[in-house]
């Protein structure tokens, strides 16, 4: 006769990858105890663990942070890497080459992005940048522009996973950045980054940039209307 009992059960909602493996990490060494495994009585004897099923939702990841690009992304002419640094300011640093900035001398420039940004933030600390979320995207449009995130894939597809809803009230062309990993890198030709584009929300793909644009801008603006009938 078999017994099957559920050793795991379901966790609570775990927000980030070290919470995960500390969690893993403590269910492994449970399973590896095997006296203290719970059995009907002493009479069962423990067989073996039969499945573990690992579910993964991603939902608004922490992004733009700092971290060096790998070379077939930083190499694409494209894209500008602004990656050669440490202090979590690259979505600041794409700012401020969007705005006309060198590259190389866009520190300065990103700091003062930067501080404006966090100005009303408690939690900041002068030099000590924190990450910016996907969904804080909204707060730094408050700079007069809309941003376009692309994710992007070595051999695949790039994913357009935002697309700004009115940008053309504002004025100006919005900003284009991809991020890969933490990092976030500025898009200066969208044309010369990938051969294939999909939209995030229904997967359709499309061979030109701009025509995955102007779908996404349409979805985007229809879903804006529905909210706001």
């Amino acid at each position: 006769m078999l017994f099957h009992k559920n050793l795991w059960g379901s966790p609570t909602l775990i927000t980030n990858l070290d919470a995960a493996r500390e969690w893993l990490q403590k269910k492994d060494e449970s399973r590896l105890n095997i006296d203290k495994i719970e059995r009907p009585n002493t009479k069962w004897s423990f067989a073996g663990c039969l499945q573990v099923e690992v579910k993964a939702v991603l939902t608004k990841q922490p992004m733009l942070g700092n971290g060096q690009l790998p070379d077939w992304l930083r190499n694409n002419m494209g894209i500008c890497a602004l990656d050669g640094y440490n202090d979590n300011l690259c979505l600041f640093r794409c700012l401020a080459v969007h705005r006309g900035a060198r590259p190389d001398r866009c520190t300065e420039k990103a700091k003062q992005l930067a501080g404006k940004f966090y100005f009303n933030d408690e939690r900041h600390r002068p030099e000590v940048y924190q990450k910016i979320k996907l969904n804080e995207l909204k707060k730094v449009e408050k700079f007069k522009l809309g941003i376009r995130v692309y994710e992007p894939s070595e051999n695949g597809p790039w994913r357009l996973t935002r697309q700004p809803a009115h940008y053309e009230a504002i004025g100006t062309a919005p900003m284009t950045i991809g991020f890969y990993g933490d990092h976030a890198f500025l898009i200066k030709h969208i044309k010369k980054v990938a051969n294939i584009y999909v939209c995030a929300h229904c997967n359709q793909q499309f061979t030109k940039a701009c025509n995955l644009q102007r779908h996404v801008a349409q979805k985007v603006k229809h879903k804006s209307t529905a909210l706001e009938k």
